[in-house]
């Protein structure tokens, strides 16, 4: 298989979860207050792929006291819930348990997703219909075409 076929198979395809984490980005914009978002990253390794591919999901901005560890686990000052639930993480993870895994599973704090390597799924690219009307397409900067904004989804187990 070619890297190419690889990447164009990362995009709504079956697969195991290789590895999980959070990471935390600074964004300065002049005239502005610095403010930090969250992401989840994650690793997948498409079916009939040799290598995994890097995944990244916007989880919301960083409350001040939020961290993550060296494990990529979220901690915080604060022990209320540190990911908003309008998110495309929080729905991301709604998918994963509309599809099957065991809420029972996770961790209820919301911090720790490591509980996920290992964990067989199929991800769709989901298109979010709200988002680009408000916003209109997106459009690429490789090759100027225009796409409808899509969150990654789990179509099933």
């Amino acid at each position: 298989m070619s890297l190419q076929d690889m990447f164009r198979k990362q995009s709504g395809s079956d697969g195991v979860i290789v590895g999980v984490g959070f990471s935390l980005k600074t964004w300065e914009k002049k005239g502005q207050e610095p403010y930090t978002t969250l992401s989840f990253d994650f690793q997948f390794k498409a079916d009939g792929a040799t290598e995994a591919g890097d995944r990244f999901i916007n989880a919301g901005f960083a409350y001040e006291g939020t961290s993550v560890s060296d494990d990529g686990v979220l901690e915080s000052d604060d022990e209320g819930a540190i990911i908003q639930g309008d998110t495309e993480f929080a729905r991301f993870v709604a998918s994963l348990v509309e599809a099957g895994v065991p809420e029972a599973s996770l961790d209820p704090n919301g911090r720790d997703f490591r509980s996920l390597v290992g964990t067989r799924v199929q991800l769709t690219n989901w298109v979010d219909k709200e988002a680009t009307e408000k916003f209109g397409k997106r459009v690429s900067k490789k090759n100027g075409k225009a796409y409808n904004r899509t969150e990654t989804r789990v179509g099933k187990l």
